[in-house]
């Protein structure tokens, strides 16, 4: 039928687009994102080399076609705001480049909007290795942005876990790109997500404190934590999902619970579901952690144990498994179990349990192992450099300070 043909033709293209919005949804949903976006400077987001130009001729600004770049300028701070990380990497001088991100009353994005700047004039790949070690996330959790197709290749070449953002010549059609990209994709937005970019930011003030303390013990101490564990509540339960969906290198099972899984576990018997906040001297690093568990008999097994990349190496750990040890011990454990299971990714989990003073019970033919504590036997110390808050009482660590009343967790769960 000629007559009805059009019509067919319309609902097709309006199924291609419908079916394209919902495969946007599978990459949050299968982990598979981008934590940060490195970009270049010059003539990607703005108009021009800061080096050879004036500051007043550069093209930046509400007439085309710095128009142009400003649009660029604030998808990338849209982006920001949904807590992907901002970083530079740009062959040019600093004093140069710097000066363009502080003084051009055309910008949008300014130096406090991005986590890691390397403005050198070394190999791109180096760079980007670097700010990735820097942020602490893997390489394929960065998305790269650059109008040179020569860096750009190159970049596929050495780092090939990077997403190499393609670049039109029009910018614009570089911001359709970024817009489109299924990597930047969110299930949700929570608070911490808003303040992501912050964070990172007070990160590199606890880098310098690191430098300047004697020790690494004195580190700690100057840092003056307070980690703060809380049964997980249906309006917790959006931030602990994100963080079962994106936390790869300290999680010891990687399970990817959804937001409904997650609510599942809360009040189902047995089951136990808490987060992990961390709180120091620069200020409150949000949710940070997730604990799940079950009780088995006499058995309290770790079902989920994962923490942030950003508060990896600060012995936020150790307090988690003295808060699981001394819960399980309470509701009458004799063991407290728990598998590793190896990925990719979390490598540097792979001894959390025999530092622990963990024994290994079992091996599967995956490489999984099988981990118990005799609760009788063994006990885990909280570090001394940790207040331990669990429903609003300091139980384990240092005795409250002031900061712990800003804190507060809601009432205790069982283990």
């Amino acid at each position: 039928d000629l007559h009805s043909f059009p019509t067919r033709r319309s609902s097709d293209l309006a199924l291609v687009s419908m079916a394209s919005e919902w495969l946007r949804f599978i990459h949050p949903l299968c982990g598979v994102i981008c934590k940060a976006i490195v970009v270049d400077l010059d003539n990607t987001l703005w108009g021009g080399v800061a080096g050879e130009d004036n500051l007043s001729s550069l093209k930046i600004g509400p007439e085309y076609p710095g128009v142009m770049y400003r649009a660029l300028q604030r998808v990338l701070l849209d982006l920001y705001r949904r807590g992907i990380l901002l970083a530079i990497c740009s062959k040019n001088n600093p004093a140069d480049a710097l000066s363009v991100l502080e003084k051009h009353p055309g910008m949008l994005l300014r130096p406090h909007h991005f986590a890691a700047v390397r403005l050198n004039w070394q190999e791109k790949p180096d760079n980007v290795k670097d700010i990735a070690a820097e942020l602490n996330i893997n390489t394929d959790a960065i998305a790269f942005l650059d109008d040179n197709a020569i860096e750009r290749e190159r970049m596929r070449a050495e780092l090939p876990d990077v997403w190499v953002i393609e670049c039109p010549e029009d910018p614009m059609g570089v911001v359709a790109a970024i817009r489109d990209c299924p990597l930047f994709q969110r299930l949700g937005l929570s608070a911490e997500d808003r303040e992501r970019g912050r964070l990172y930011e007070v990160q590199r003030q606890r880098l310098e404190l690191s430098k300047a303390a004697g020790s690494l013990e004195e580190f700690y101490r100057s840092l003056e934590q307070e980690v703060t564990v809380a049964p997980v509540t249906r309006a917790s339960s959006t931030r602990v999902a994100q963080l079962m969906q994106r936390t790869n290198q300290l999680n010891l099972t990687t399970p990817r619970y959804t937001q409904q899984q997650v609510e599942d576990f809360i009040g189902a018997p047995g089951w136990s579901v808490y987060s992990v906040g961390v709180r120091d001297r620069f200020g409150d690093n949000g949710t940070v952690g997730v604990l799940v568990t079950r009780m088995e008999a006499s058995v309290c097994e770790i079902d989920a144990f994962l923490l942030s990349c950003r508060v990896i190496g600060r012995t936020i750990e150790t307090a988690m498994f003295a808060f699981l040890a001394e819960r399980a011990r309470t509701a009458g454990a004799t063991s407290l179990r728990g598998w590793f299971v190896p990925t990719v990714k979390n490598a540097v989990a792979q001894n959390l349990y025999a530092s622990h003073q963990f024994q290994l019970v079992t091996s599967a033919d995956n490489g999984a192992t099988l981990w118990a504590l005799d609760l009788a036997q063994a006990k885990i110390v909280c570090p001394s450099w940790i207040r331990l808050i669990v429903g609003g009482e300091n139980i384990i660590g240092l005795p409250p300070s002031p900061t712990a009343s800003r804190g507060g967790a809601q009432p205790g769960n069982r283990a």
